[in-house]
């Protein structure tokens, strides 16, 4: 982790879910299937589709087909579907998902330093309330925002989510420390100005971390004391 000049402008640290906090045992390959095949249900034609591409992705050229081609296009309801079919795979495993060694401590750490400790999550907000209580972290999160909150292309990568995590706790996004396992985490943080830090305990390794900009790098959220003394000065 390089060193950075120590400041005490951070009033929060917003977390990601899944890879950070807790190791939810997902099946992410499921996840695409069950957006694409929802999409093909709703009349989407398969050749706007990519079974190599991301889910975000297929679900904006999947509703930019029926946006162009269908007569009743209706966003809240083709969003309802498919979060429905993804909340089911979301939630086939959650009774394997296991907290990250260190995480709860890392929260409580925060929470000992005058932080405001949230969330900003791809996760549906089912999952997400129900897998931070069976581990004993909600009652130390002061506010989540969920991938069915809002529009879903709203969700993470794009950075209102972070932006409107910020305003639910009523701190500046520059005041922010956001912390995730994903480059996309990465993304939406450094798109709106907070310090981002990331994590080994998903897919990217400390290369790929690098190669997008992110210089503060740790092990696991367990670090979160070291990472703290560093950005708050303490």
């Amino acid at each position: 982790m390089r060193a950075r000049s120590r400041n005490h402008r951070f009033k929060a640290i917003v977390f990601d879910l899944d890879d950070t906090l807790i190791d939810s045992r997902k099946d992410y390959s499921k996840f695409k299937c069950a957006a694409i095949s929802e999409l093909l249900r709703l009349g989407v034609d398969p050749s706007v589709l990519d079974a190599e591409g991301t889910v975000l992705m297929n679900v904006i050229n999947g509703k930019a087909f029926l946006r162009l081609n269908s007569r009743s296009y209706d966003e809240r309801e083709i969003d309802y579907h498919l979060n429905t079919a993804l909340n089911h795979i979301e939630m086939e495993n959650i009774a394997d998902a296991r907290i990250i060694p260190g995480a709860r401590q890392a929260v409580e750490y925060a929470l000992e330093e005058g932080m405001v400790v949230a969330v900003l999550t791809r996760a549906s907000r089912t999952y997400t309330e129900e897998v931070l209580r069976d581990l004993d972290l909600s009652d130390k999160i002061s506010a989540c925002v969920c991938r069915d909150d809002y529009p879903f292309e709203e969700a993470k990568p794009n950075p209102i989510s972070m932006m409107r995590v910020a305003e639910t706790i009523s701190i500046a996004p520059t005041e922010c420390i956001a912390m995730g396992d994903h480059t996309m985490d990465a993304e939406c943080a450094m798109a709106c100005g907070a310090e981002f830090v990331g994590v080994l305990t998903g897919s990217t390794d400390r290369a790929r971390w690098r190669s997008h900009g992110c210089d503060l790098i740790i092990d696991s959220v367990a670090n979160v004391p070291e990472v703290l003394a560093l950005l708050l000065g303490s």
